[in-house]
């Protein structure tokens, strides 16, 4: 777009940067979201206010119904952006392990 203009208040808009988001798609929820992409300036810049508190705060819950924040503050637009998984350790032989997610049925903090 080459004309257009954004209106109202400006005030902790991001503007002239790629937000990153994925295609239209069933994410989940009752309508289709454009996913936030691992990098997007969306993630975690939302209002820092308690979500769902009224005023300029997030909505409780994202478009899908996920809640807000899964990071440390909501993030900006329909869609709240899981956080990526990182390394994980084995309390047994205290080794790091990078994973999408713990294997079903494994406890890593059982007794």
């Amino acid at each position: 777009m080459t004309d257009c203009t954004i209106g109202g208040d400006l005030t902790d808009n991001i503007t002239g940067l790629d937000p990153l988001l994925d295609i239209l798609a069933d994410n989940g929820g009752p309508t289709l979201t454009h996913a936030l992409m691992p990098g997007s300036t969306a993630i975690d810049a939302g209002n820092p206010a308690n979500p769902g508190s009224g005023d300029d705060a997030c909505e409780a819950t994202d478009q899908r119904g996920v809640a807000r924040p899964q990071g440390s503050d909501c993030d900006i637009g329909a869609y709240e952006a899981e956080p990526e998984p990182g390394p994980i350790m084995n309390p047994d032989n205290g080794h790091w392990y990078e994973a999408v997610s713990v294997p079903e049925g494994i406890d890593w903090n059982a007794a």
